[in-house]
């Protein structure tokens, strides 16, 4: 290129809305980036002499784009000098650009560039020279500066920045007292942007330019500036939500500025609406500190209430649709949304709940205007989940004050009544079905006979709420009442009508399930008809929710019943799949599921279909996500597009991205997945054709970044392929080395996947889908190099698991927030599920894989648990690695042995435990030291006899918690007295026996009880000596679980084998029971 005015007009021409004039332009622009200082600094040129705005613009934005530190920065490629260009002329450019939004490219790029060079220290003069614009005498430097500050904070983060907090502080702090409106915006941008970045612990240091900040904002407000008056609440808005510590000693002073701003119907809508929004944000974040601000409910939720009533009615255009399509945010949506999160917020429930019906009553008694009456109901609904344990006190009021408005003279009233009426059933299951269905259920029928469409509808609507989490007993009483008014509805009403009316069918006949058979003959006539014949674009929606209803109904009426209807239904419904459909018509999500269904009433008869209804969804799930990252910069913060969801992430080195993923491709993504692991789990084996598609499209997906949920049901399809490739083995389908296949290649993915897994919750998923693979296909099906790599994995997870664990434990000492400590004993609590997980796969590989466990075991994961069992660990970590060292006991042979003493120190230092969990899982060691302990163990069996008895005699032995921990020590202590030399052991049989019956763990109690009838057999004198006692036990462990059929068996035959040999014994036993065990205990007897 000859020179700068060729170069100008090829930047100006990457701007042309010409195609083949701006393709060319960008194929030359890109050519000359294999002249790194000829694109580069031409580039800088442009910036320092284009008298084009545009070409200024552009030339800043690809400028950006070629010297950030990236994989395609040009930078280091640069000659010293023309890199010293760069730095140099940058800063000039900035200085004397007169165009703001130029300059704020400018900015954007400058702040990209020199992010990299901070951190290596390669440009040090520039930090000292922006602090010096800080200072400056020419407003648009100080700005310039304020605007770097908050540029450089999304790149550099909070350890980038922190040598330099201190000036940025003292210098934003005096631009935000700036005489200049701008810079004080600027500055007040600035602080905010270096707020949010910055570690939780530093915050408090900047609290004190809050007051600056208010009057920045009062400044506008009083300007009616109220765009700017609404970017700044904005940006405060996002210091609450991610660093709300920020505001704690200015609490009360920002909550009482947003709440004048809220209530002052002078101010613009849009800034009162974002006012509150920093009240509900703050009081989510940080609801310790909020409730102790004075009068906070007390204002705000009144407030809200009056919001509400600011609501318009146009009858007809109300009554006769289904959704409001207008998108503007009102003050009624503001209000109602609001009540529900500051009552879900923590804040004070129980203040929420007083305050409430303060207004509530008064409100909804109210005979004048409706609109009272219909925020009163609507107020119940938005704040009964969050105020559950309040209301339940008074629900039958509540209930009462609800079902009176029910027939109500305005039709919006009547609509609330039904919609609190429905929340009540969701936020109050079981409660409200079982104490006020004769109160709920006739009031929604009255609903559906209402004059007014959208009424119909929404009582409709309410049907499925109320029967969603309801016992079929409930439901039984009204089903004719219920099924005939969706009938009529089905038959008459509008065509949103309709489509709620299936909706309720479906779940009435999900709620019902066989008891709906009497109704069926006269239902599925019309949905077959619906099906027939609602084919228009019109009909989409009643078409998909009649396809959702017939499935439905006929996974509730059983195969016997719906399978003649089946064949046509299917029939009819892959006609519909086999038509070119729209991407967004509802008919394709709900096929699948219908299918999925269809084919669990079916079981082998839907086998002809899976060629039609299994090979759409492996397309879908095999689809790639449409992922796009873009630059944030001054000119453009991303288009809004349908179906999108765009995040700004500040990333350390690289600044603020926009990442924008199509959400509707993510959820066609998941439902396939769903679907291919509903069809594995009921069709087994009959999937085998497929099986291979689905393993080579799920396993990849076990390391999927965009969705966890699609992490999630990865992990889960793999045993239940395991398992039906094993059951198509059995069968002859296949040969074994099918699955031995399928398991290495599971193997191959998982393990790795398991290792990257930064979700704790999808990592335990993960390591429980491993275990049931290798539980599901048994013994040696794994090699020696497979467990070496597990082994090493599990260790460094339960390492990383543990370090967490601490990390979380210190952050709970210095955490005042009742609701942090809530959130932070969640994590704790799924850290230990994560460490369990991992135990017990070791457990698994233990009992599965003993040709090659014990020398992987030793030397990875031996003095992990070795650690974790000691004085400083958790309980729960005791617990986990006792439980380990059980298994190595039971499992390890002569390897365990050589370590017998330490482990058996371990469990008799445990068993006094006051822990039950860490007790129990001891008390079970001693059991299985007694059992597999060899020779080694004899010299100890008194003593560990006796320790035993101890623990089986704690006085809180018998408590319900410690029940299973008691359980286990009676298994144990009957292992070591019948397995071991031990003196006085019929005292210690004695005991046990006067000890029974076990309860708490059902497995141990089983054999326990199963230890009894043995020795009962046997004719054990030692039992029949207190034959009162051994029927006591057997009336209470007959026909329980704590008992094995064959046990169950042989004790009836032995009562009445006593009853006709020692007839007299028998009732002189019996008499001494209570009434209640006496007559249990016969009537068991007699009936077998």
């Amino acid at each position: 290129m000859s020179n700068l005015q060729e170069f100008e007009q090829v930047i100006a021409n990457i701007l042309s809305p010409d195609n083949n004039i701006r393709n060319q332009a960008e194929a030359y622009y890109n050519s000359t980036k294999s002249n790194p200082d000829l694109c580069v600094g031409s580039l800088v040129q442009l910036l320092r002499s284009s008298q084009h705005i545009h070409v200024r613009g552009l030339a800043c934005v690809l400028l950006r784009k070629v010297i950030t530190k990236t994989e395609e920065s040009l930078f280091p490629l640069l000659s010293p000098q023309v890199q010293q260009l760069v730095k140099s002329e940058l800063l000039q450019a900035l200085r004397q650009e007169t165009v703001s939004h130029v300059r704020t490219k400018l900015i954007y790029t400058i702040s990209g560039f020199v992010s990299g060079l901070i951190e290596d220290n390669q440009y040090p003069e520039f930090l000292p020279t922006i602090f010096t614009w800080a200072t400056d005498q020419n407003p648009t430097l100080r700005s310039s500066a304020m605007g770097i500050f908050t540029q450089l904070s999304t790149y550099l983060l909070d350890k980038g920045l922190e040598p330099y907090l201190q000036q940025i502080f003292e210098l934003v702090r005096n631009c935000l007292q700036d005489s200049d409106n701008r810079v004080t915006l600027d500055a007040f941008e600035a602080l905010c942007s270096v707020v949010t970045v910055i570690d939780k612990s530093k915050t408090p240091a900047f609290s004190a330019c809050i007051p600056h900040l208010l009057s920045i904002l009062a400044a506008q407000l009083n300007n009616n500036d109220f765009e700017t008056a609404a970017n700044c609440v904005e940006q405060l808005i996002e210091v609450a939500v991610s660093q709300s510590s920020f505001f704690k000693s200015y609490a009360s002073a920002v909550v009482t500025a947003m709440y004048q701003i809220g209530s002052t119907p002078q101010i613009e809508d849009s800034v009162r609406h974002l006012a509150i929004e920093f009240m509900i944000s703050y009081s989510e974040a940080s609801p310790s500190v909020v409730r102790r601000i004075p009068n906070f409910v007390e204002n705000l939720l009144p407030l809200c209430m009056n919001l509400m009533l600011d609501i318009e009615h146009e009858e007809n255009e109300w009554s006769n649709t289904y959704e409001d399509d207008d998108n503007e945010l009102t003050n009624y949506d503001v209000g109602l949304e609001s009540l529900d999160r500051l009552a879900l917020s923590g804040v004070n429930p129980e203040q929420v709940a007083t305050v409430a019906f303060k207004y509530i009553p008064e409100f909804i008694n109210n005979a004048n205007d409706w609109r009272y009456r219909h925020t009163g109901l609507m107020a119940i609904s938005q704040t009964a989940e969050g105020c559950n344990e309040q209301y339940a006190k008074y629900l039958k009021e509540i209930v009462h004050m609800n079902v009176k408005l029910f027939s109500d003279p305005h039709p919006r009233v009547r609509y609330a009544a039904i919609h609190c009426a429905a929340q009540l059933s969701t936020d109050f299951a079981g409660q409200i079905q079982s104490e006020y269905h004769s109160l709920i259920v006739p009031a929604l029928l009255q609903g559906m006979s209402d004059q007014i469409p959208k009424v119909q509808s929404h009582a409709a609507t309410a049907i499925v709420n109320f029967v969603d989490d309801c016992e079929s007993k409930y439901v039984h009483i009204y089903l004719d009442s219920i099924l005939s008014k969706l009938l009529d509805l089905l038959k008459t009403g509008r065509r949103f009508v309709q489509e709620q009316s299936l909706s309720a069918i479906s779940a009435v006949a999900d709620c019902a399930e066989n008891l709906f058979i009497n109704y069926y003959d006269f239902i599925m006539p019309f949905l077959k008809e619906i099906l027939w014949n609602a084919t228009g674009k019109t009909e989409r929606v009643l078409r998909a929710r009649a396809i959702e209803c017939v499935s439905l109904i006929g996974v509730a009426v059983g195969k016997e019943k719906f399978g003649n209807d089946a064949r046509q239904i299917m029939e009819v419904l892959i006609n519909t799949q086999q038509q070119t459909l729209d991407s967004d018509d509802p008919i394709v999500q709900h096929l699948h599921q219908a299918y999925t269904r269809i084919a669990k009433c079916l079981g082998e008869d839907f086998v002809p279909y899976l060629g039609f209804t299994v090979p759409p969804l492996l397309k879908s799930a095999a689809i790639e996500p449409d992922v796009t990252i873009s630059d944030v910069d001054g000119s453009n913060e991303g288009v809004d597009e349908e179906g999108v969801e765009s995040v700004t992430l500040s990333i350390k080195g690289v600044g603020d991205k926009v990442i924008s993923i199509r959400t509707s491709t993510l959820e066609e993504k998941h439902l396939a997945c769903s679907c291919l692991y509903s069809y594995v789990v009921v069709m087994k084996d009959a999937m085998l054709p497929y099986i291979k598609e689905i393993t080579d499209i799920m396993v990849p997906l076990l390391k999927f970044p965009y969705l966890e949920d699609i992490r999630d049901v990865s992990a889960t399809i793999m045993p239940k392929l395991i398992k039906a490739v094993k059951l198509a083995v059995q069968k002859g389908k296949t040969q074994p080395q099918t699955l031995k296949g399928l398991l290495d290649f599971i193997i191959l993915h998982i393990v790795p996947a398991l290792k990257v897994e930064p979700e704790v919750k999808t990592a335990v998923t993960l390591t429980e889908s491993l275990n049931d693979c290798i539980v599901e296909v048994g013994e040696n099906c794994m090699t020696k190099e497979q467990v070496e790599e597990c082994c090493e994995i599990l260790k460094n997870i339960l390492l990383h698991g543990l370090a967490r664990k601490q990390s979380i434990l210190t952050e709970q000492e210095q955490e005042e927030d009742d609701e942090e400590q809530l959130r932070l004993d969640d994590e704790c609590e799924l850290e230990d599920q994560l460490l369990t997980g991992v135990s017990e796969f070791v457990g698994t590989m233990m009992k599965t894989q003993k040709q090659t466990i014990w020398e992987p075991f030793m030397n990875h994961l031996w003095d992990t648990y070795r650690v974790m069992v000691q004085d400083q660990n958790s309980p729960e970590e005791q617990r986990i690695s006792l439980c380990v060292f059980c298994d190595f006991i039971e499992q390890g042979e002569q390897v365990a042995l050589q370590h017998l003493d330490y482990i058996l120190n371990l469990f008799v230092n445990f068993a006094p435990s006051d822990n039950p969990e860490v007790r129990q899982a001891a008390v079970y060691g001693l059991g299985a030291c007694s059992k597999h302990g060899g020779p080694l163990f004899n010299q100890h069996a008194e003593n560990i006899a006796g320790l035993l008895k101890s623990v089986i005699e704690r006085e809180d032995a018998r408590f319900l918690e410690c029940a299973a921990a008691t359980c286990n020590a009676l298994s144990a202590l009957f292992k070591c007295v019948t397995s071991r030399q031990v003196s006085q052991a019929d005292n210690f049989i004695q005991f046990w026996f006067k000890s029974l019956p076990a309860a708490g763990d059902m497995i141990e109690a089983r054999i326990v009880h199963d230890n009894l009838i043995n020795l009962a057999k046997q004719g054990n004198q030692l039992i029949f000596s207190d034959l009162t006692h051994l029927f006591r036990v057997f009336a209470r462990i007959l026909d329980t679980e704590a008992i094995s059929m064959e046990s169950q068996i042989t004790s009836i035959q032995m009562i009445k084998q006593m009853q006709q040999q020692q007839p007299q014994a028998v009732q002189q036993a019996l008499s001494q029971l209570s009434q209640e065990e006496a007559n249990r205990l016969i009537s068991i007897v007699s009936k077998n």
